[in-house]
Protein backbone atom coordinates (compact mmCIF):
# COMPACT_ATOMS: atom_id res chain seq x y z
CA UNK A 1 0.00 0.00 0.00
CA UNK A 2 1.47 3.31 -1.04
CA UNK A 3 1.92 6.23 1.33
CA UNK A 4 -0.56 8.36 -0.68
CA UNK A 5 -3.25 5.67 -0.48
CA UNK A 6 -2.78 5.29 3.28
CA UNK A 7 -3.07 9.08 3.72
CA UNK A 8 -6.31 9.21 1.73
CA UNK A 9 -7.84 6.41 3.79
CA UNK A 10 -6.78 8.08 7.05
CA UNK A 11 -8.44 11.38 6.02
CA UNK A 12 -11.58 9.50 4.94
CA UNK A 13 -11.82 7.81 8.36
CA UNK A 14 -11.32 11.13 10.19
CA UNK A 15 -13.99 12.87 8.09
CA UNK A 16 -16.42 10.06 8.88
CA UNK A 17 -16.08 10.54 12.63
CA UNK A 18 -19.23 12.27 14.03
CA UNK A 19 -17.17 14.45 16.35
CA UNK A 20 -15.52 16.06 13.33
CA UNK A 21 -18.30 15.87 10.76
CA UNK A 22 -20.84 17.73 12.91
CA UNK A 23 -18.91 21.00 13.41
CA UNK A 24 -17.35 20.96 9.92
CA UNK A 25 -20.60 20.73 7.94
CA UNK A 26 -22.09 24.05 9.14
CA UNK A 27 -18.73 25.75 8.68
CA UNK A 28 -18.39 24.50 5.13
CA UNK A 29 -21.98 25.57 4.34
CA UNK A 30 -21.35 29.03 5.81
CA UNK A 31 -18.16 29.53 3.80
CA UNK A 32 -19.92 28.35 0.61
CA UNK A 33 -22.88 30.70 1.18
CA UNK A 34 -20.54 33.64 1.82
CA UNK A 35 -18.62 32.87 -1.38
CA UNK A 36 -21.86 32.85 -3.42
CA UNK A 37 -22.99 36.21 -2.01
CA UNK A 38 -19.62 37.88 -2.54
CA UNK A 39 -19.54 36.50 -6.08
CA UNK A 40 -22.85 38.25 -6.74
CA UNK A 41 -21.55 41.62 -5.60
CA UNK A 42 -22.78 41.58 -2.00
CA UNK A 43 -20.65 42.94 0.85
CA UNK A 44 -18.49 40.59 2.90
CA UNK A 45 -20.22 39.03 5.97
CA UNK A 46 -18.62 41.56 8.32
CA UNK A 47 -20.26 44.35 6.30
CA UNK A 48 -23.58 42.59 5.79
CA UNK A 49 -26.77 44.57 6.29
CA UNK A 50 -29.90 43.31 7.93
CA UNK A 51 -32.41 41.76 5.57
CA UNK A 52 -32.22 38.73 3.32
CA UNK A 53 -29.62 38.80 0.53
CA UNK A 54 -31.06 36.90 -2.42
CA UNK A 55 -28.44 35.42 -4.77
CA UNK A 56 -29.18 35.78 -8.46
CA UNK A 57 -29.35 32.57 -10.47
CA UNK A 58 -29.01 32.21 -14.21
CA UNK A 59 -32.31 31.99 -16.03
CA UNK A 60 -31.14 32.33 -19.62
CA UNK A 61 -32.31 28.78 -20.30
CA UNK A 62 -33.78 25.78 -18.56
CA UNK A 63 -36.53 25.58 -15.93
CA UNK A 64 -35.37 28.77 -14.16
CA UNK A 65 -36.18 30.94 -17.19
CA UNK A 66 -39.45 32.86 -17.00
CA UNK A 67 -41.66 33.83 -19.89
CA UNK A 68 -41.44 37.61 -19.95
CA UNK A 69 -44.41 39.81 -20.80
CA UNK A 70 -44.23 42.43 -23.53
CA UNK A 71 -41.76 44.98 -22.16
CA UNK A 72 -41.06 48.59 -23.03
CA UNK A 73 -37.48 49.81 -22.75
CA UNK A 74 -36.07 53.32 -22.82
CA UNK A 75 -32.47 53.34 -24.03
CA UNK A 76 -30.49 56.16 -25.63
CA UNK A 77 -33.62 58.28 -26.07
CA UNK A 78 -35.55 55.55 -27.92
CA UNK A 79 -38.62 53.62 -26.78
CA UNK A 80 -38.84 50.00 -27.90
CA UNK A 81 -41.53 47.38 -27.37
CA UNK A 82 -39.97 43.92 -26.97
CA UNK A 83 -42.35 40.97 -27.25
CA UNK A 84 -40.51 37.68 -27.64
CA UNK A 85 -38.00 38.11 -30.46
CA UNK A 86 -39.91 41.05 -31.96
CA UNK A 87 -38.62 44.61 -31.47
CA UNK A 88 -40.74 47.53 -32.64
CA UNK A 89 -40.35 51.26 -31.93
CA UNK A 90 -43.13 52.86 -29.89
CA UNK A 91 -45.01 55.32 -32.08
CA UNK A 92 -44.28 58.69 -30.49
CA UNK A 93 -44.45 61.89 -32.54
CA UNK A 94 -41.32 62.56 -34.57
CA UNK A 95 -40.47 65.64 -32.49
CA UNK A 96 -40.84 63.84 -29.11
CA UNK A 97 -37.76 62.67 -27.19
CA UNK A 98 -38.72 60.36 -24.29
CA UNK A 99 -36.99 61.04 -20.97
CA UNK A 100 -38.70 58.73 -18.45
CA UNK A 101 -40.82 55.57 -18.55
CA UNK A 102 -43.09 54.10 -15.87
CA UNK A 103 -45.65 51.31 -15.53
CA UNK A 104 -49.05 52.68 -14.47
CA UNK A 105 -51.35 49.63 -14.71
CA UNK A 106 -50.81 45.89 -15.02
CA UNK A 107 -50.77 46.18 -18.83
CA UNK A 108 -50.02 49.86 -19.53
CA UNK A 109 -47.17 52.31 -19.11
CA UNK A 110 -46.65 56.04 -19.46
CA UNK A 111 -43.74 58.20 -20.58
CA UNK A 112 -42.57 61.77 -20.26
CA UNK A 113 -41.17 63.22 -23.47
CA UNK A 114 -39.78 66.56 -24.58
CA UNK A 115 -41.51 68.33 -27.47
CA UNK A 116 -40.76 71.79 -28.89
CA UNK A 117 -43.34 73.45 -26.59
CA UNK A 118 -42.23 71.63 -23.41
CA UNK A 119 -42.55 68.34 -21.55
CA UNK A 120 -45.54 66.13 -22.38
CA UNK A 121 -47.07 63.07 -20.71
CA UNK A 122 -47.87 60.11 -22.96
CA UNK A 123 -50.06 57.14 -22.09
CA UNK A 124 -48.79 53.93 -23.73
CA UNK A 125 -51.60 51.35 -23.92
CA UNK A 126 -50.79 47.68 -24.39
CA UNK A 127 -52.19 47.92 -27.91
CA UNK A 128 -52.50 50.92 -30.17
CA UNK A 129 -50.50 54.11 -30.41
CA UNK A 130 -49.30 56.55 -27.79
CA UNK A 131 -51.82 59.05 -26.38
CA UNK A 132 -50.50 62.58 -25.85
CA UNK A 133 -52.00 63.99 -22.63
CA UNK A 134 -50.44 67.42 -23.14
CA UNK A 135 -47.96 69.44 -21.12
CA UNK A 136 -47.05 67.88 -17.77
CA UNK A 137 -44.72 68.48 -14.86
CA UNK A 138 -45.10 65.07 -13.22
CA UNK A 139 -47.04 61.81 -13.47
CA UNK A 140 -47.80 58.89 -11.16
CA UNK A 141 -49.91 55.71 -11.49
CA UNK A 142 -53.58 56.54 -10.98
CA UNK A 143 -55.97 54.99 -8.50
CA UNK A 144 -58.85 52.96 -9.95
CA UNK A 145 -60.72 53.86 -12.15
CA UNK A 146 -57.92 56.15 -13.36
CA UNK A 147 -54.82 54.79 -15.07
CA UNK A 148 -52.63 57.84 -14.56
CA UNK A 149 -52.55 61.11 -12.61
CA UNK A 150 -50.79 64.06 -14.25
CA UNK A 151 -49.65 67.33 -12.66
CA UNK A 152 -49.45 70.51 -14.71
CA UNK A 153 -49.24 74.05 -13.35
CA UNK A 154 -49.97 72.89 -9.78
CA UNK A 155 -53.20 71.14 -10.86
CA UNK A 156 -53.67 67.35 -11.00
CA UNK A 157 -55.93 65.65 -13.55
CA UNK A 158 -56.59 61.91 -13.67
CA UNK A 159 -57.06 59.99 -16.95
CA UNK A 160 -58.35 56.50 -17.79
CA UNK A 161 -56.74 54.05 -20.19
CA UNK A 162 -58.27 55.77 -23.23
CA UNK A 163 -56.90 59.18 -22.25
CA UNK A 164 -60.27 60.57 -21.13
CA UNK A 165 -60.33 62.74 -17.96
CA UNK A 166 -61.57 61.07 -14.78
CA UNK A 167 -63.12 63.33 -12.16
CA UNK A 168 -62.52 67.02 -11.59
CA UNK A 169 -59.08 68.64 -11.54
CA UNK A 170 -57.47 69.00 -8.10
CA UNK A 171 -55.52 72.15 -7.23
CA UNK A 172 -52.42 71.46 -5.15
CA UNK A 173 -51.53 73.52 -2.07
CA UNK A 174 -48.82 76.14 -2.55
CA UNK A 175 -45.33 74.68 -2.41
CA UNK A 176 -46.48 71.07 -2.82
CA UNK A 177 -46.28 68.64 -5.72
CA UNK A 178 -47.98 65.41 -6.78
CA UNK A 179 -46.55 62.50 -4.77
CA UNK A 180 -49.03 59.65 -5.31
CA UNK A 181 -52.67 58.91 -6.10
CA UNK A 182 -54.85 56.88 -3.74
CA UNK A 183 -58.47 55.75 -3.73
CA UNK A 184 -59.13 58.42 -1.08
CA UNK A 185 -57.52 61.30 -2.94
CA UNK A 186 -54.30 62.88 -4.14
CA UNK A 187 -51.23 62.63 -1.90
CA UNK A 188 -49.22 65.87 -2.18
CA UNK A 189 -45.86 66.64 -0.66
CA UNK A 190 -43.14 69.25 -0.49
CA UNK A 191 -40.63 66.46 -1.23
CA UNK A 192 -41.05 64.18 -4.25
CA UNK A 193 -38.68 62.25 -6.46
CA UNK A 194 -35.64 60.12 -5.63
CA UNK A 195 -34.29 60.14 -2.08
CA UNK A 196 -30.82 61.61 -1.87
CA UNK A 197 -28.56 59.21 0.02
CA UNK A 198 -27.25 60.66 3.27
CA UNK A 199 -23.50 60.69 3.59
CA UNK A 200 -22.07 58.36 6.19
CA UNK A 201 -21.69 60.00 9.57
CA UNK A 202 -23.79 63.03 8.66
CA UNK A 203 -27.19 62.96 10.33
CA UNK A 204 -29.96 65.18 8.90
CA UNK A 205 -30.98 68.12 11.03
CA UNK A 206 -34.37 67.31 12.58
CA UNK A 207 -35.46 70.94 12.58
CA UNK A 208 -34.80 71.23 8.84
CA UNK A 209 -36.76 68.07 8.11
CA UNK A 210 -39.74 69.20 10.17
CA UNK A 211 -39.66 72.62 8.50
CA UNK A 212 -39.29 71.43 4.90
CA UNK A 213 -41.04 68.06 4.73
CA UNK A 214 -44.83 68.12 4.59
CA UNK A 215 -47.19 65.54 3.12
CA UNK A 216 -51.00 65.75 2.99
CA UNK A 217 -53.97 63.75 1.73
CA UNK A 218 -56.72 65.43 -0.30
CA UNK A 219 -60.25 64.66 0.85
CA UNK A 220 -62.69 66.62 -1.27
CA UNK A 221 -61.93 70.28 -0.53
CA UNK A 222 -59.86 69.48 2.56
CA UNK A 223 -56.21 68.55 2.98
CA UNK A 224 -55.35 66.28 5.89
CA UNK A 225 -51.72 66.39 7.10
CA UNK A 226 -49.95 63.03 6.93
CA UNK A 227 -46.73 64.14 8.62
CA UNK A 228 -43.07 64.87 7.81
CA UNK A 229 -42.79 61.96 5.39
CA UNK A 230 -41.95 61.58 1.72
CA UNK A 231 -44.49 59.55 -0.30
CA UNK A 232 -42.92 56.94 -2.58
CA UNK A 233 -46.00 55.13 -3.89
CA UNK A 234 -49.60 54.24 -3.06
CA UNK A 235 -51.87 51.25 -3.62
CA UNK A 236 -55.55 51.71 -2.92
CA UNK A 237 -55.63 53.49 0.44
CA UNK A 238 -52.18 52.31 1.57
CA UNK A 239 -49.14 54.57 1.11
CA UNK A 240 -45.45 53.70 1.24
CA UNK A 241 -43.69 56.54 3.05
CA UNK A 242 -40.06 57.42 3.69
CA UNK A 243 -39.32 58.81 7.14
CA UNK A 244 -36.24 61.06 6.81
CA UNK A 245 -36.05 61.50 10.59
CA UNK A 246 -35.73 57.79 11.29
CA UNK A 247 -34.25 56.96 7.85
CA UNK A 248 -36.72 54.10 7.41
CA UNK A 249 -39.61 52.92 5.28
CA UNK A 250 -43.17 52.66 6.56
CA UNK A 251 -46.69 51.71 5.47
CA UNK A 252 -49.68 53.86 6.42
CA UNK A 253 -53.38 53.15 5.91
CA UNK A 254 -54.61 56.57 4.80
CA UNK A 255 -58.19 55.76 5.87
CA UNK A 256 -57.15 56.48 9.44
CA UNK A 257 -56.64 60.13 8.51
CA UNK A 258 -60.17 60.44 7.19
CA UNK A 259 -61.77 59.68 10.57
CA UNK A 260 -59.43 61.70 12.78
CA UNK A 261 -59.23 65.43 13.18
CA UNK A 262 -56.10 67.03 11.68
CA UNK A 263 -53.33 67.56 14.19
CA UNK A 264 -52.26 71.06 13.26
CA UNK A 265 -53.41 74.00 11.16
CA UNK A 266 -50.00 75.04 9.83
CA UNK A 267 -48.67 71.85 8.28
CA UNK A 268 -49.40 72.98 4.73
CA UNK A 269 -47.48 76.11 3.76
CA UNK A 270 -49.75 78.69 2.17
CA UNK A 271 -52.89 76.55 2.40
CA UNK A 272 -55.12 76.38 5.49
CA UNK A 273 -56.56 73.03 6.48
CA UNK A 274 -60.29 72.67 6.95
CA UNK A 275 -60.78 70.61 10.12
CA UNK A 276 -62.69 67.35 9.86
CA UNK A 277 -65.85 67.67 11.98
CA UNK A 278 -66.16 64.83 14.50
CA UNK A 279 -69.02 62.43 13.95
CA UNK A 280 -71.94 63.14 16.33
CA UNK A 281 -72.65 60.51 18.95
CA UNK A 282 -76.01 60.24 20.70
CA UNK A 283 -74.48 59.04 23.96
CA UNK A 284 -72.17 62.02 24.36
CA UNK A 285 -73.88 64.70 26.53
CA UNK A 286 -73.05 68.32 25.83
CA UNK A 287 -72.12 70.71 28.62
CA UNK A 288 -74.26 73.84 28.95
CA UNK A 289 -72.67 76.95 27.50
CA UNK A 290 -73.03 80.60 28.31
CA UNK A 291 -73.36 82.65 25.12
CA UNK A 292 -71.72 85.59 26.87
CA UNK A 293 -68.48 83.67 27.55
CA UNK A 294 -65.66 84.66 25.20
CA UNK A 295 -64.55 82.03 22.69
CA UNK A 296 -60.84 81.50 22.50
CA UNK A 297 -59.57 81.38 18.90
CA UNK A 298 -57.42 78.34 18.21
CA UNK A 299 -53.79 79.19 17.62
CA UNK A 300 -51.92 76.97 15.17
CA UNK A 301 -49.01 75.14 16.71
CA UNK A 302 -46.79 72.32 15.61
CA UNK A 303 -47.49 69.09 17.42
CA UNK A 304 -44.30 67.24 18.46
CA UNK A 305 -43.70 63.87 16.85
CA UNK A 306 -44.07 62.21 20.25
CA UNK A 307 -47.64 63.57 20.47
CA UNK A 308 -48.82 62.02 17.20
CA UNK A 309 -51.30 59.21 17.90
CA UNK A 310 -49.91 55.77 17.18
CA UNK A 311 -52.71 55.18 14.70
CA UNK A 312 -51.24 57.92 12.49
CA UNK A 313 -47.67 56.61 12.52
CA UNK A 314 -46.52 54.41 9.63
CA UNK A 315 -45.81 50.76 10.39
CA UNK A 316 -42.02 50.65 9.92
CA UNK A 317 -40.17 48.10 7.84
CA UNK A 318 -37.10 46.48 9.41
CA UNK A 319 -34.05 48.74 9.07
CA UNK A 320 -31.55 48.09 6.30
CA UNK A 321 -28.03 48.70 7.54
CA UNK A 322 -25.66 49.62 4.75
CA UNK A 323 -28.41 50.06 2.15
CA UNK A 324 -29.50 53.51 1.02
CA UNK A 325 -33.13 53.57 -0.10
CA UNK A 326 -33.39 55.96 -3.05
CA UNK A 327 -36.63 55.03 -4.80
CA UNK A 328 -38.54 55.00 -7.01
CA UNK A 329 -40.94 52.31 -5.78
CA UNK A 330 -43.92 50.37 -7.11
CA UNK A 331 -46.64 48.29 -5.45
CA UNK A 332 -47.71 44.99 -6.97
CA UNK A 333 -51.19 45.38 -8.42
CA UNK A 334 -52.76 43.18 -5.78
CA UNK A 335 -51.27 45.54 -3.17
CA UNK A 336 -49.48 42.75 -1.30
CA UNK A 337 -45.85 43.55 -2.22
CA UNK A 338 -43.66 46.58 -2.72
CA UNK A 339 -40.47 46.85 -4.81
CA UNK A 340 -38.05 49.71 -4.13
CA UNK A 341 -34.88 50.92 -5.81
CA UNK A 342 -31.87 51.19 -3.48
CA UNK A 343 -28.10 51.07 -3.55
CA UNK A 344 -25.08 49.93 -1.60
CA UNK A 345 -22.53 52.65 -2.21
CA UNK A 346 -22.80 53.20 -5.96
CA UNK A 347 -24.07 49.68 -6.71
CA UNK A 348 -27.80 49.34 -7.49
CA UNK A 349 -30.04 47.03 -5.49
CA UNK A 350 -33.67 45.94 -5.63
CA UNK A 351 -35.49 45.74 -2.28
CA UNK A 352 -38.72 43.71 -2.08
CA UNK A 353 -41.02 43.38 0.92
CA UNK A 354 -44.59 42.46 1.91
CA UNK A 355 -47.32 45.08 2.22
CA UNK A 356 -50.53 43.25 3.14
CA UNK A 357 -53.33 45.02 5.00
CA UNK A 358 -52.75 42.79 8.02
CA UNK A 359 -49.28 44.30 8.28
CA UNK A 360 -50.54 47.85 7.82
CA UNK A 361 -53.10 47.38 10.60
CA UNK A 362 -50.40 46.12 12.93
CA UNK A 363 -51.83 42.59 13.11
CA UNK A 364 -48.67 41.04 11.66
CA UNK A 365 -45.04 41.93 12.10
CA UNK A 366 -43.08 42.88 9.01
CA UNK A 367 -40.63 40.24 7.87
CA UNK A 368 -37.14 41.00 6.65
CA UNK A 369 -36.77 42.77 3.35
CA UNK A 370 -35.21 40.88 0.45
CA UNK A 371 -32.23 42.59 -1.20
CA UNK A 372 -31.17 41.62 -4.73
CA UNK A 373 -28.00 42.83 -6.47
CA UNK A 374 -28.52 44.38 -9.92
CA UNK A 375 -24.85 44.54 -10.87
CA UNK A 376 -22.94 47.44 -12.39
CA UNK A 377 -22.05 50.85 -10.99
CA UNK A 378 -24.36 53.87 -11.01
CA UNK A 379 -23.05 57.24 -12.11
CA UNK A 380 -23.02 60.22 -9.71
CA UNK A 381 -26.37 61.59 -10.94
CA UNK A 382 -27.87 58.35 -12.23
CA UNK A 383 -30.95 56.79 -10.66
CA UNK A 384 -32.53 53.43 -11.28
CA UNK A 385 -35.71 53.06 -13.33
CA UNK A 386 -38.96 52.07 -11.66
CA UNK A 387 -39.31 48.27 -11.35
CA UNK A 388 -42.33 46.74 -13.08
CA UNK A 389 -44.72 44.03 -11.93
CA UNK A 390 -46.09 41.06 -13.87
CA UNK A 391 -48.45 38.92 -11.80
CA UNK A 392 -46.34 37.52 -8.91
CA UNK A 393 -42.96 38.63 -10.27
CA UNK A 394 -41.13 41.93 -10.18
CA UNK A 395 -38.78 42.82 -13.05
CA UNK A 396 -35.89 45.26 -12.67
CA UNK A 397 -33.45 46.56 -15.26
CA UNK A 398 -29.73 45.97 -15.01
CA UNK A 399 -27.29 48.55 -16.31
CA UNK A 400 -25.99 46.17 -18.97
CA UNK A 401 -29.41 45.86 -20.58
CA UNK A 402 -30.40 42.52 -19.02
CA UNK A 403 -33.10 41.91 -16.41
CA UNK A 404 -33.56 40.57 -12.90
CA UNK A 405 -36.81 38.67 -12.28
CA UNK A 406 -37.75 38.07 -8.62
CA UNK A 407 -40.64 35.75 -7.76
CA UNK A 408 -42.64 36.53 -4.63
CA UNK A 409 -43.93 32.94 -4.67
CA UNK A 410 -40.52 31.25 -4.50
CA UNK A 411 -38.37 34.08 -3.08
CA UNK A 412 -35.81 33.42 -5.82
CA UNK A 413 -34.24 35.80 -8.34
CA UNK A 414 -32.91 34.95 -11.80
CA UNK A 415 -31.01 37.04 -14.31
CA UNK A 416 -32.33 36.96 -17.85
CA UNK A 417 -31.15 38.71 -21.00
CA UNK A 418 -33.68 40.47 -23.14
CA UNK A 419 -34.82 38.16 -25.95
CA UNK A 420 -32.59 38.55 -28.99
CA UNK A 421 -34.19 39.40 -32.34
CA UNK A 422 -34.19 36.65 -34.95
CA UNK A 423 -31.84 37.58 -37.82
CA UNK A 424 -33.72 38.13 -41.05
CA UNK A 425 -32.29 37.87 -44.52
CA UNK A 426 -31.99 41.25 -46.24
CA UNK A 427 -32.32 41.20 -50.04
CA UNK A 428 -29.47 42.93 -51.87
CA UNK A 429 -30.16 46.45 -53.08
CA UNK A 430 -29.26 47.22 -56.71
CA UNK A 431 -26.39 49.66 -56.95
CA UNK A 432 -24.78 51.73 -59.61
CA UNK A 433 -21.84 50.22 -61.48
CA UNK A 434 -18.60 50.54 -59.59
CA UNK A 435 -20.24 50.91 -56.17
CA UNK A 436 -20.82 48.41 -53.38
CA UNK A 437 -24.36 47.81 -52.20
CA UNK A 438 -24.95 48.24 -48.47
CA UNK A 439 -27.63 46.28 -46.59
CA UNK A 440 -30.76 48.25 -45.78
CA UNK A 441 -32.41 48.10 -42.34
CA UNK A 442 -35.56 46.04 -41.94
CA UNK A 443 -38.67 47.07 -40.01
CA UNK A 444 -37.27 45.63 -36.76
CA UNK A 445 -34.65 47.52 -34.81
CA UNK A 446 -31.51 45.72 -33.64
CA UNK A 447 -30.74 45.72 -29.95
CA UNK A 448 -28.08 48.42 -30.29
CA UNK A 449 -30.13 50.71 -32.53
CA UNK A 450 -30.09 54.41 -31.78
CA UNK A 451 -32.71 56.01 -34.05
CA UNK A 452 -32.50 59.38 -32.30
CA UNK A 453 -28.79 59.83 -32.92
CA UNK A 454 -28.25 60.83 -29.30
CA UNK A 455 -24.88 59.99 -27.76
CA UNK A 456 -24.79 56.68 -25.94
CA UNK A 457 -24.18 56.65 -22.19
CA UNK A 458 -21.07 54.51 -21.80
CA UNK A 459 -20.25 55.52 -18.24
CA UNK A 460 -22.67 53.23 -16.45
CA UNK A 461 -20.99 49.88 -16.61
CA UNK A 462 -22.29 48.73 -20.01
CA UNK A 463 -20.00 46.21 -21.75
CA UNK A 464 -18.02 47.66 -24.63
CA UNK A 465 -15.89 46.31 -27.42
CA UNK A 466 -12.24 47.18 -27.87
CA UNK A 467 -13.21 50.16 -30.01
CA UNK A 468 -15.50 51.53 -27.29
CA UNK A 469 -18.73 50.59 -29.11
CA UNK A 470 -21.58 49.78 -26.73
CA UNK A 471 -22.62 46.17 -27.23
CA UNK A 472 -25.81 46.36 -25.14
CA UNK A 473 -27.92 49.43 -24.39
CA UNK A 474 -28.10 50.92 -20.93
CA UNK A 475 -31.75 50.71 -19.95
CA UNK A 476 -32.85 54.12 -18.69
CA UNK A 477 -36.44 53.04 -18.14
CA UNK A 478 -38.59 49.92 -18.06
CA UNK A 479 -42.30 49.55 -18.72
CA UNK A 480 -44.86 46.95 -19.68
CA UNK A 481 -47.46 46.85 -22.41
Amino acid sequence: MTRALRARRWFARQAARPALRAPLAPLIALVAAGAVLVAHGEPSPVQQYSGVSVPVGSGSSGPAARELPALLTLADGALLRIAGDQRTPVGLPADATPTTLQQVTLTESAAMALRPDGQHAFLLPGSGGAIDLGLADRLVPGATPAAIAVERDAVVQRYDGSGSPVGAPVALPAGMALGADSTLGIVASTVVGPITPVEDGIAPVAADILANTRTALQRGGMWLPVGPYQPLSASGAVALLWDPLGAELGLLDLRRLAILQPLTADQLPGSPITPVPPEPTAAAPTAPTNPTDPVAAPSPSTVPIEAVPLSLLPVPFPALRGVNVTGPAAFSFDGKWIAIAARVGDRPRLVVGPATLAIVRGDTKLSSLSVISLGGVLGPDQFQPVPVWSQNAVIAARLDGSLIVYSTLTGKAVGQPLPQPVPTAVPPTPSAPGTTASPQPTGELPIDANPTGLPSDTGSGAPTSGSGEVLLPVIGGLGIG
